[in-house]
């Protein structure tokens, strides 16, 4: 079984309460829920986009719990209508002076890694090779967030609506807070 898992400054299999604090560094004891919303980034809000035009990080690994997986890849499955695009970089872990597996730790969300190199992974025609992954062993992914402003400025754009009920009326548009973006890992 292929696990991901938040990551923490403070050491090896430490408690990671904040995804946002997830910056790299250690694989702490926290695991990422599967399919909740703001697992990997906060909400998509107004404020985000007129704010936020830098891209955001954050660092997971990815640990294999059970046999040894071959050819695994990644992708991610979004709307397009979704606010942002995702990205992700796999690096390698190392060692430590303890013998405790690490990989570059950021210091804020906004901060980008040095030693890592992201790949665009929309659609299985995109997906990243990450090769093979033997039971008990660990790979560092970093994911990236860009806000797509033209495709939120279009939808912010749009105030209100004829209301279908009453040609006479408008009823305002309420636009979406969350991009649903699932991350895919397959392997042979």
């Amino acid at each position: 079984m292929l696990k991901l898992y938040y990551t923490s400054t403070k050491g090896q299999d430490e408690v990671q309460s904040k995804f946002y604090s997830s910056l790299g560094g250690y694989k702490s004891s926290t695991p990422v829920r599967n399919d909740s919303f703001d697992n990997f980034f906060g909400e998509v809000s107004s404020y985000t986009i007129a704010n936020n035009s830098d891209p955001q990080y954050i660092g997971l690994v990815l640990k294999n719990e059970g046999a040894d997986k071959t050819g695994l890849k990644i992708y991610f499955e979004r709307d397009e209508k979704c606010y942002s695009k995702i990205y992700v970089a796999a690096v390698t872990m190392i060692a430590d002076s303890d013998g405790k597996y690490m990989f570059e730790h950021v210091p804020t969300l906004n901060s980008s890694p040095l030693y890592a190199t992201f790949y665009e992974a929309e659609g299985v025609d995109t997906a990243v090779s990450l090769g093979d992954l033997d039971e008990g062993a660990m790979i560092g992914l970093w994911l990236k967030r860009e806000i797509l402003r033209d495709v939120a400025e279009q939808d912010a754009s749009v105030v209100a609506v004829q209301d279908p009920e009453d040609e006479h009326r408008m009823i305002p548009v309420v636009l979406d807070k969350l991009d649903t973006i699932n991350m895919v890992l397959e392997y042979d």
